[in-house]
């Protein structure tokens, strides 16, 4: 397979503009912060930091799945629903089920948003309508109590869904949303109600580790996961 090239318009961005790692925390802290330039105010409920990660040094964040358990932040971390980004994190699920990764989405007509799910087997992310059953790419190969390296971007009209840093499916879609007046999630995302959590989805049960966003195609051919 060839490697899918930058276009010239497009500026990779290296710096993340979230970028969640509590490797320098205690397990069972409750402690979880934006180490990216951003800076951006964490909150938290429910979630602690692991001991458990993917590689050697390297913590996690654990959600049980015994309740709705998310990390929230603010919208201003900039429109993820126009233009080019990548966002990629460790993932190990530890139970069956329909779980929301990464989400800036209100099931409200003219809302929807983004939704990067990660139930076993597959990775799904959907984009734009407001109807979460209608997914933009679909892609196999989540094994339970396994960690996977998972990444999205998009760049231009393709989207590319990477596992353990290897393309395994794509798509083409020129679709382009404005900024929603909704925060940012991992763990759940909001009803119509503007409540977290929603029948036909259950509460993210597994570890998240080195969850990071960025403004750009930072992922565009296969690469070492393992490299930091």
């Amino acid at each position: 397979m060839q490697d899918l090239l930058l276009v010239t318009s497009d500026t990779v961005s290296y710096v993340p503009i979230m970028w969640l790692d509590p490797s320098e925390q205690a397990a069972g802290s409750t402690v979880i912060t934006d180490k990216s330039p951003s800076a951006l105010t964490v909150s938290n409920t429910g979630v602690v930091v692991s001991n458990e990660g993917p590689m050697a040094n390297m913590k996690s964040m654990y959600f049980a799945g015994t309740s709705w358990r998310y990390l929230t932040w603010s919208n201003t971390m900039g429109n993820l629903l126009t233009g080019n980004f990548t966002v990629e994190f460790w993932w190990k699920p530890e139970g069956n089920g329909v779980y929301d990764i990464f989400t800036q989405w209100r099931q409200t007509t003219g809302q929807g948003g983004i939704i990067i799910s990660a139930p076993v087997p597959n990775t799904s992310i959907s984009y734009e309508p407001f109807n979460t059953s209608t997914a933009l790419l679909t892609t196999p190969g989540v094994v339970l109590n396994e960690w996977h390296h998972i990444a999205y971007t998009r760049t231009g009209t393709t989207w590319l869904c990477f596992i353990d840093g290897k393309i395994i499916t794509r798509t083409t879609y020129a679709g382009q949303k404005a900024a929603i007046p909704v925060n940012y999630y991992i763990g759940g995302y909001l009803t119509s109600a503007g409540v977290v959590g929603t029948a036909g989805r259950n509460p993210l049960v597994g570890k998240l580790a080195n969850f990071k966003v960025y403004r750009g195609a930072q992922r565009v051919s296969n690469f070492n996961p393992y490299q930091r």
